[in-house]
């Protein structure tokens, strides 16, 4: 194997020394990334395989995130990858390989009641990252990071700027203006004095593996405290699949019998459920966001085609609320041509 990717002398020796595998009898594959600047390539000499996670360089192993994660959700059971070796001057970790059978790829190919297992095997994750992760059994950089008003109303700040005003070209009036500002501080301080539980962050369809008929749990670094609806509102309210509602309903029901009998406590199911819809409001906002400015700032603009079955969960739960009514319309208005 040649150098198509212009890895340095130390990348090199570092792969070859840790698969016990000369560099160029390795067939290395580039692998489609996420959202972020993080590349994944896959490393392969005849069965074995292993996946090589190029980041910034980092100085500091315990405290760097997808490290300081990792091990986290291992020491609870949680099914992440193994870190097999990293090289922190490089930016680059050694890591086991889930394969490619991602949940968006494998739901693409299903039915509903054949996908339907994938979900509550991952719900069944949920319950390991919310019940037992949010142990402080580890010293988790996740446990310092919050999402409190201030990070979640900078999200929805975010896709003001870079969905509304930079892409949709939209522009509001006093009033408007007034009406999205209270709504988003609303929203937030609401979502704020949620009871906090460790939260993954980005657990979606894109981000969840099927691997030995289990559940691989990826891209968890950015891991942080907060309402226990943010993960649920991710796998739920998918932009990448839409699931019936049906089964939404469901899955929603397993994970509230769980949390009553973890926690020991009943649980007021109609605000469980408000929470819910009120979380995925701005979790689908923020997400729809990052898609604008992942197309303007970035030039990746595959990722507009999610903006309107993303739009379509905002719609549908605002629509369910009388105090949402005025920032419905303006932001009906600015989404009507998605």
């Amino acid at each position: 194997m040649s150098n198509p990717f212009q890895w340095s002398n130390a990348i090199i020796q570092f792969v070859e020394k840790e698969t016990n595998t000369s560099f160029q009898k390795l067939i290395l594959t580039k692998l489609a990334g996420d959202a972020s600047t993080r590349s994944y390539f896959r490393l392969q000499h005849q069965h074995k395989t292993w996946i090589l996670l190029q980041t910034d360089p980092f100085l500091d192993e315990h405290s760097f995130p997808y490290i300081n994660v990792q091990r986290h959700l291992i020491s609870h059971g949680i099914y992440a990858p193994q870190i097999y070796a990293l090289h922190p001057q490089e930016g680059i970790l050694l890591i086991e390989d889930f394969g490619d059978n991602l949940l968006e790829k494998v739901v693409h190919n299903l039915t509903p009641k054949q996908y339907a297992k994938y979900y509550f095997l991952a719900i069944d994750e949920l319950f390991k990252i919310h019940f037992d992760a949010s142990q402080k059994t580890t010293p988790c950089v996740s446990f310092t990071l919050y999402f409190d008003t201030e990070k979640l109303l900078w999200e929805l700040n975010h896709t003001k700027k870079y969905l509304f005003e930079k892409y949709l070209n939209s522009t509001f009036s006093k009033e408007e203006e007034e009406t999205i500002n209270q709504t988003f501080l609303k929203l937030c301080r609401y979502l704020d004095a949620e009871p906090r539980y460790f939260t993954h962050r980005d657990y979606h369809s894109r981000n969840l593996i099927i691997y030995k008929e289990k559940i691989g749990v990826l891209d968890f670094q950015d891991a942080r405290m907060g309402p226990c609806q943010y993960d649920l509102a991710s796998l739920l309210k998918d932009s990448y699949v839409a699931l019936p509602q049906e089964l939404v309903q469901e899955l929603l029901k397993y994970y509230l019998f769980e949390k009553k009998a973890r926690e020991g406590k009943e649980v007021d199911e109609k605000h469980f459920q408000k929470t819910f819809d009120w979380m995925a409001i701005q979790r689908n906002l923020k997400a729809m966001g990052t898609f604008a400015y992942l197309h303007i700032e970035k030039g990746k603009s595959n990722y507009l085609q999610y903006l309107k079955p993303t739009w379509n969960y905002v719609r549908e739960n605002l629509e369910k609320f009388e105090e949402f009514k005025e920032f419905y319309k303006i932001l009906s208005g600015c989404c009507k041509n998605l």
